[in-house]
Order: structure tokens, then C-alpha cells, then sequence
């Protein structure tokens, strides 16, 4: 087999045509549809992909449909394990092709796309081809998406054991995908909630390698919600290596257990814009004195610098060298409303320098925590006070120097969501903001300090489910169905429902001077129109739980009060993101409306946080 770019380049069109022509011959009377179906273990069907009944089929199935595919087409995979080739060819991998997307994470029937679960449905692209196990018969490249356009997507994967040892061109690198400009095409495929695990390169990244070599054909490819674990390298980019002219961008992505000489997690090279956002670096190695346990920048000329925007590097290495964290060899600032702590360098030693440290720019960090300090603006040396680092939950906590503290300028608008998906620049109102930029202000980190939300629902108006006899209050009026006062009673709340920090009261109003009972349930009854009970309507339901009963004196109660337990506490709320429903319950009229007494309020929907 001839080596180099040609030998490459004929090796791959020659796939693709006897794809094409197995292609044909299994479906050479079917019209081309808009989603293919891949069903390994599917026994019996037409095995054309029009629906799950005749799906392609058989250890070749993912590779066949692929190749059926053109630009518009929608492959869907179910779970399971899959390989590029029935055969020991090391240089099969699965084909990227612009216009053509690969979803996994399918159980088989589903007839919408979202209706898939990836995280239950493990769709696995594995390039262990020959002995089970050995890697030196494997896949040098698991993903291939040379020339892959800007229309390629990969999501909901498992991509693991490629193993890129290979001598010539391109074989040495990209164990798991391989991103880069060929005969003039651009690979930005957008990759979405994939896992790259134990994959490797001779040379450079071991979970991905992106390298557009020309400034005419930058190479952007987008890694969305991705994790990399245990990948690593014989030179630089255990988890990644972005090459000279690559724009890629890292966004909600985790860079765990990766290890290279250099750059454990991730390793640039010059004249890479790469961009990482709201990401986590944790565990990862350099094992050379060149540095860079989580990530390595070199020196950059146009088209500029590599920027770690709101990430998190916690507990990387660098044994030999300095830049346990991040190592930068870049001309301006590349860390910015960054938590840089507990790496280590050297020895172990867990200094500033050992969290990050600039080769040739003396300020690297900017509107980050770095343990030890680091000189630059806005940077802070305390304890980011993390949930549980130790339990690997690196959100912060209520008390964090790093809530509301970040510059909100070195945020791109376009990012929404921090690593966990709650929205990013939330204010925190008990929290004074000390970071740059008009509020709401960004934290530091990869992770947002969750707001607490409380809404009201259930009012006692039409467009409720109507009260019990025509009882309705005023829409817009936010309470319950009227009573014997005429009006509705109203709940509504105070303070902060933080696990935490439980400042949480409910306020009941526009009562009866009698008992009023506050609950909680677990869901929103009759999708949270409420269900008439009493004069009223019942809004919470689910499993519920009395937390007390109060007196209602001048029309007004409320819970808690002093000596009672918080309403997390009393309610067992434990589990941040939690969502509680809660009403009151009170003794009305028995002359009014119906023959039951009572009467209840609207209801408030709380999703709690820590």
C-alpha cells in the first residue's frame, strides 16, 4: 500500500465506492429516505433502514448505511457494539460525511429523534477489529472526518479503543476522530454528547486530533457536551490535540484521566484559536518536563491564541515539569473566570506555578481562582469551596469567593448553560457582585451557582379547571378560588430556598381567621390545572407531606415560624434541583359553596437548590 497523502486519499475513495456498490445491492429498489435505521442484532426485515422492522442489520449494518447516506440524511443507531469492519483492516473507521448526521442512543422504535436516551442506550464505535483486547490490531482512527464539511454531526457515542500507531501521514494521530482538511474540504463536524474512552496516538491526540494545516482552510469543528477519559498520546494531547489553523471549540466537555508528555487534557499548537468554554479538566497527566497536566498553549501568531473561558482544573499533573493545570507559552491571557486549584507540578508541590504559569506572558490568568495567587486582574488566591471535590462535584457552593465574580466580557453571548445545563450569569441576590460588567454577572468556573425558582400556579380563574361552583377569582389575581370572604386566598413566599442556606417561608394571606394547613407534594396535580376538592382546587400532589398547621389571625399565617423546622428540613428536601409543590389548606364557611368546610389556596411550584 503506498503511504502519504495519495495512498490516504485512494484508500478512502475506494471505501466509499464498494460501500456504495454493498449499498446498492442491498437496497437497489428502495427510495433514498430521509432517516436510516441500524439495528445490529435485528434478525429478520428488508434491511433497507426505512423503519426499525427492516432496518440495516448484521455486524457490517452501521457501515452499510453509512455509505447508503446522502447530504439531508438522518442515520439512527440502537444500542450497542459497533465496528467500522468485519474484517482486521486497520485503516477502516466510520466515515463522517458533510450533510449526513449519526445519532445514537436508541432502543429500537422510536419514531422521534428526541425520544432516544443515549445515557440508557450505550451506542458503542469500537476499533478493537482483531483479538479482543490487544490493541495493537486496532483501528487507527475509530471516526474518520477528513473533508467532513461543516454538515457532518456525531451524537449520542461511545468512540473508543482506536489506536493511531501507525507510520504514515495521519496514522499516528487521532485514535478516537480524526478532524482535518482534505484536497481542499474543511472537518467541522458538530460532535454532541460522545464519550472518547481509551483511545490512543504514536503522536498526538489521543482522543482527537483537528489540524487544517492551511489559514485558507481553517478546521472548526464543535465538541458539545463531550467527555474524554483515559485517552492518551506518545506527544502532546492526551484527550486532544488541536493543530496549527484549527478553530475548534470545546464547549460543556470533560477532560478526565488523560495522559501525554504534554498537554495531558488538551495540547495546542501555534496559530490555533482553538476555544474552550465551560469545561472541567480533572486527573489528567504530562508525564514530560514540557508541562501541561490538564492543558498546553504554544505560542500563537494570527490567527491568535487559544482562550479557556469558565473552566475548572482540579487535581492534573505535571510530575516532571511545571503547569500541573495549565502551561502557556501563548503572548497574551488564555485563562479567564477560571478555578485553578490543587494541581500539581514537580514533586507534587502544589504551588501558583503549578496551577498555571506563563512561558512568555507573566499575567496568563484573568478573573480567576488560583491557588496561591497569581497576579493579573481579578484573579483571587481563596477556596473556591467546591460541593465535594473529593466526590469529583465541583459546583459551588453558597459561600464561594467565585459567585457573581467573574468579567461577563470574556463570556461569548452565545453561551447559555454552564457544564451542568443551568443557565449561565444567574445573579445570586444574597450574594454582593465583585466581578466586572453590569449585572447579572458571571461566576467563576465551569459551573453556575443554580438560582432557586419559584413560580405560581393553580390560581382560581378560568383558565384554572374551574372552581367547584363557579367560585372563580379574578384572572390574573394569582389566588385561589374565592371563599366566604369574597376573595381567594393567596400563597406566596419570602426569602431563599437553598438546601443550604434555608431561608425559604411560605406567606399565607386573604384567609379565614381559623387553621390553615401548609403541605407539600411532589408533583403539580392535573398538569398543575388543579382538581376541585372542597371550594376549592387541589394543586399539589404526589407523595404528600403535612408540614404544619397554623393559625390564620387578621387573615395572614405562615411557615415557618419561630422554633419550627425549615421547610427543606420538614419537607426532606434533599437533592438540589429538587422540585417541591406546596399549598394551604383551610376551614372555611360551611355555608359557602359546597358541604365540605374548607377551601384552599393557589399553589407554588419551588425547584430547590444548594
Amino acid at each position: 500500500m503506498s503511504g502519504g497523502f495519495d495512498g490516504l486519499s485512494n484508500l478512502l475513495d475506494k471505501r466509499r465506492l464498494l460501500g456504495a456498490a454493498a449499498a446498492a445491492c442491498l437496497c437497489a429498489a428502495a427510495a433514498r429516505a430521509g432517516v436510516l435505521r441500524v439495528d445490529a442484532g435485528l434478525a429478520t426485515g428488508a434491511g433497507n433502514g426505512q423503519s426499525w422492522a427492516d432496518a440495516y442489520r448484521g455486524p457490517a449494518a452501521l457501515a452499510t448505511a453509512l455509505a447508503a447516506a446522502a447530504p439531508g440524511d438522518e442515520v439512527w443507531v440502537k444500542a450497542g457494539t459497533h465496528r467500522p469492519t468485519t474484517g482486521t483492516s486497520r485503516d477502516a473507521s466510520f466515515l463522517l460525511e458533510d450533510g449526513v448526521a449519526l445519532y445514537g442512543g436508541f432502543a429500537g422504535g422510536e419514531t422521534l429523534r428526541e425520544q432516544r436516551d443515549p445515557a440508557a442506550n450505550a451506542t458503542i464505535l469500537s476499533g478493537d477489529l482483531g483479538v479482543p483486547g490487544v490493541a495493537a490490531d486496532n483501528s487507527y482512527h475509530v471516526v474518520d472526518a477528513r473533508g467532513a464539511g461543516t454538515g457532518a454531526v456525531l451524537d449520542g457515542f461511545v468512540v473508543r479503543d482506536g489506536n493511531a500507531d501507525g507510520a504514515n501521514v495521519y496514522r499516528d494521530s487521532g485514535g478516537g476522530i480524526l478532524c482535518a482538511a482534505w484536497q481542499g474540504a474543511v472537518s467541522s463536524p458538530l460532535v454532541r454528547d460522545c464519550r472518547f474512552v481509551a483511545n490512543r496516538a504514536a503522536v498526538d491526540g489521543g482522543g482527537a486530533y483537528i489540524n487544517a494545516d492551511l489559514a485558507s482552510a481553517l478546521c472548526s469543528p464543535v465538541f458539545l457536551d463531550c467527555v474524554f477519559e483515559g485517552n492518551s498520546a506518545g506527544a502532546r494531547g492526551g484527550g486532544a490535540r488541536a493543530r496549527v489553523w484549527s478553530a475548534a471549540r470545546f464547549e460543556r466537555c470533560v477532560f478526565k484521566s488523560n495522559s501525554a508528555p504534554r498537554g495531558g487534557g488538551i495540547d495546542t499548537g501555534s496559530a490555533t484559536p482553538l476555544l474552550v468554554v465551560c469545561s472541567l479538566f480533572s486527573g489528567n497527566s504530562a508525564t514530560s518536563a514540557s508541562g501541561g497536566g490538564g492543558a498546553y498553549v504554544d505560542s500563537s501568531f494570527a490567527p491568535g491564541d487559544a482562550q479557556f473561558v469558565n473552566c475548572t482544573f482540579h487535581g492534573n499533573s505535571a510530575p516532571a515539569g511545571d503547569g500541573g493545570g495549565l502551561l502557556t507559552a501563548a503572548t497574551a491571557p488564555v485563562a479567564w473566570n477560571c478555578v485553578l486549584w490543587a494541581n500539581s507540578g514537580a514533586g507534587g508541590a502544589q504551588t501558583s506555578s503549578a496551577q498555571v504559569r506563563g512561558l512568555v506572558q507573566a499575567q496568563p490568568a484573568r478573573w480567576s481562582i488560583v491557588m496561591g495567587g497569581a497576579a493579573g486582574q481579578g484573579n483571587l488566591a481563596a477556596d473556591p469551596r467546591f460541593v465535594d471535590a473529593s466526590a469529583g462535584d465541583f459546583r459551588l457552593r453558597l459561600d464561594s469567593p467565585g459567585v457573581d465574580a467573574g468579567t461577563n466580557a470574556a463570556l461569548p453571548a452565545s453561551v447559555l448553560l454552564d457544564l451542568g445545563g443551568a443557565p449561565r450569569r444567574s445573579d445570586e441576590a444574597a450574594v454582593p457582585d465583585s466581578g466586572n460588567g453590569t449585572a447579572p454577572l458571571v461566576d467563576i468556573g465551569a459551573h453556575e451557582l443554580r438560582v432557586p425558582l419559584v413560580a405560581s400556579y393553580c390560581a382560581g380563574d378560568l383558565f384554572s379547571a374551574g372552581c367547584p361552583c363557579g367560585n372563580n377569582s379574578a384572572a390574573g389575581a394569582d389566588e385561589g378560588c374565592l371563599n366566604s370572604l369574597g376573595v381567594g386566598a393567596r400563597l406566596g413566599w419570602s426569602g431563599s430556598a437553598r438546601i443550604s442556606a434555608d431561608t425559604f417561608v411560605l406567606l399565607g394571606a386573604q384567609l379565614p381567621d381559623s387553621t390553615a394547613l401548609y403541605f407539600q407534594g411532589t408533583l403539580a396535580t392535573n398538569a398543575g390545572l388543579g382538581l376541585p376538592f372542597g371550594d376549592g382546587l387541589r394543586c399539589a400532589g404526589g407523595t404528600t407531606t403535612r408540614l404544619a398547621v397554623k393559625a390564620a389571625s387578621g387573615g395572614v399565617s405562615q411557615y415557618p415560624q419561630a422554633g419550627d423546622a425549615p421547610v427543606s428540613v420538614r419537607g426532606a428536601v434533599l437533592a438540589p434541583g429538587s422540585v417541591r409543590n406546596y399549598q394551604v389548606w383551610y376551614r372555611n364557611s360551611a355555608g359557602y359553596c359546597t358541604p365540605q368546610p374548607f377551601n384552599l389556596t393557589n399553589g407554588l411550584e419551588v425547584r430547590w437548590e444548594l
